[in-house]
């Protein structure tokens, strides 16, 4: 028996059976009561100079579950337990009629007959897990009691924007993501929580897109970190199930024009839920992708990966979440922890706990003369920027609609500029009439505008 620290009734004899135990202020008073603990409940009191307390504790009644980490009994009633390292003891022998995802009973005595302190003999079954989910299902005369094990770890839901440099053409607005494509949805599974968590994943998994059936299917990721496994939604081409008004049709051309697709662009909520309690929402705005500027993002991610990587979020990313973000976005782009402490020394990123998250984001907007290839020389607006990429694709939409109608702008390709001993940042060159609406962007979101360097704290 194990007793709780009393640190405000000292001096306190806890009086259990015959016996007489010092109280003390650490939790961690043990007494040996042995074959008594088999009973419906045991009686134990606390005796101070002013009075007595009394209560009774659930014992051990013809056989238990203990906790061989603190030595506690489990309570009888529960069905679901944290995984751990247990035994069952009992008075008697008990049929295990089920058993898995435990050390297999060739390397684990069931039952094995051990004597107490007062003479007395019980049985002891050890319970070693081999998985996160490990069950079983034990009789003990005519009564049968099942016990499922799960971890403590929870199915996690997360999102990323897209593959290369479509991960970067976002803005979070709020609780809104504003975006030109469906997100990829990514469920983790703690390793060993389903037998087969991609079946289960198939038929109790439901993702929808507003009040309809999402199209796609769930496939494993290749990537898996220590005790998880990780899953993508896949969209189909025609990512949401068509709605039909209910009118009977007669011909094929009746079924074309009654099954329209659904109209992709405005906003949206995708939902994620399933019987086991998952159950993740994300609101989102689509809006059409243009041509006049896809291809200026074909030089990211790059050497902007980490930014690119931990901008997926605003909560945060640990070093695991990281390594899956590249898996996805950019599986052969270079990153290693290293980059992530250079930038957080440059104050781009910042450490909380195990999750790294961006610290800010800088720009330096100013008018240079710019020598063309053709050896004429222009006035540009020359954009230096470290820090959210998505920022970029903000501003570039931003540009567009702030510039009359009917006025072509010439969007400038996104280039990747290095320079020894400093973090990589981007570089564009855009027209000279530009410069305030791009200052007024980068002041809207936060960006830091910086006169002469992007690496003055």
């Amino acid at each position: 028996m194990n007793f709780p620290g009393e640190a405000n009734k000292l001096p306190a004899v806890w009086q259990i059976f015959d016996h007489d135990v010092s109280a003390s202020s650490n939790p961690d008073v043990v007494c040996s009561i042995d074959s008594k603990a088999f009973t419906d409940q045991i009686d134990i009191t606390l005796k101070t100079k002013h009075d007595m307390l009394s209560k009774g504790v659930a014992g051990i009644t013809n056989w238990g579950l203990i906790s061989m980490d603190n030595g506690t009994v489990i309570n009888g009633d529960r069905d679901i337990v944290p995984v751990g390292n247990y035994a069952i003891i009992s008075q008697k022998p008990v049929q295990i009629i089920k058993k898995q995802g435990f050390i297999s009973s060739e390397d684990s005595v069931e039952n094995e007959e051990i004597e107490l302190n007062d003479g007395s003999n019980c049985f002891m079954t050890r319970l070693w897990p081999t998985n996160q989910r490990p069950f079983i299902r034990i009789k003990n005369n005519d009564f049968e009691k099942s016990i499922q094990f799960t971890t403590r770890d929870k199915i996690t839901v997360g999102v990323f924007v897209g593959k290369g440099s479509d991960a970067n053409k976002f803005l979070r607005i709020g609780n809104l993501l504003k975006t030109e494509k469906l997100p990829l949805v990514c469920v983790k599974i703690p390793t060993g929580y389903f037998l087969d968590p991609l079946a289960v994943l198939r038929t109790k998994f439901k993702l929808s897109v507003d009040s309809s059936k999402g199209l796609g299917r769930w496939e494993k990721s290749s990537f898996e970190t220590d005790g998880k496994e990780h899953f993508i939604w896949d969209w189909n081409s025609q990512p949401i199930q068509s709605e039909s008004s209910g009118k009977k049709v007669k011909t094929f051309q009746d079924l074309a024009r009654e099954w329209k697709p659904v109209k992709l662009e405005g906003n949206h909520s995708i939902c994620i839920a399933s019987e086991h309690g998952t159950h993740y929402s994300l609101d989102v705005d689509l809006v059409n992708a243009t041509d006049d500027f896809r291809d200026c993002f074909r030089n990211l991610p790059g050497k902007m990966l980490p930014f690119s990587i931990i901008c997926q979020t605003s909560d945060g990313m640990t070093w695991d979440d990281i390594m899956l973000a590249r898996e996805i976005i950019d599986k052969d782009g270079k990153l290693y922890f290293g980059q992530l402490c250079k930038l957080a020394d440059h104050g781009l990123l910042r450490k909380s706990g195990r999750k790294w998250f961006i610290a800010e984001s800088r720009a330096i907007v100013e008018v240079k003369d710019i020598n063309t290839s053709s050896n004429v020389i222009l006035k540009k607006c020359v954009v230096d920027f470290c820090g959210d990429p998505s920022f970029l694709w903000g501003l570039y939409r931003y540009v567009r609609a702030k510039s009359p109608k009917g006025t072509k702008v010439s969007f400038p390709q996104i280039e990747i500029m290095t320079s020894k001993g400093f973090p990589s940042h981007c570089q564009m060159h855009w027209g000279n009439s530009h410069k305030l609406d791009i200052v007024q962007y980068f002041r809207n979101y936060g960006v830091k505008i910086c006169q002469n360097s992007l690496w003055s704290l």
